[in-house]
């Protein structure tokens, strides 16, 4: 099976004209956004340059959040887990297993 060749014909020279024009136009545009984007970027690394306490605490807070997001997940998903095993505890097969698991940590844990 052959692919379908697609061919475009451009017939009159003033579509072909207004289509650079377009294009002209469209690099340009992308020119400025380049260029705000590396004039930003700069900015932003004169001032962590200039402001070392500023990007300390910066830091700082950024870690704490960190920190305090892991610490809630972690909590929310054992929460999850634990209600998840408490209704499993009457399925036989995983009472069975959770009562195993119980007793090889109760002879592990030293008293």
């Amino acid at each position: 099976m052959h692919p379908q060749k697609i061919s475009v014909r451009l017939t009159h020279s003033s579509e072909v004209d207004r289509l650079a024009a377009e294009t002209r136009r469209l690099n340009r545009q992308v020119q400025s956004v380049t260029d705000w984007m590396e004039t930003a970027r700069m900015q932003d690394l004169l001032q962590n340059y200039s402001s070392p306490v500023r990007v300390f605490w910066i830091n700082l807070l950024a870690g704490l959040a960190r920190g305090l997001g892991l610490t809630l997940g972690t909590a929310i998903v054992l929460s999850l887990l634990s209600i998840l095993l408490s209704k499993l505890s009457g399925v036989p097969f995983f009472s069975d297993t959770l009562r195993d698991l119980k007793e090889l940590i109760d002879h592990a844990t030293p008293q």
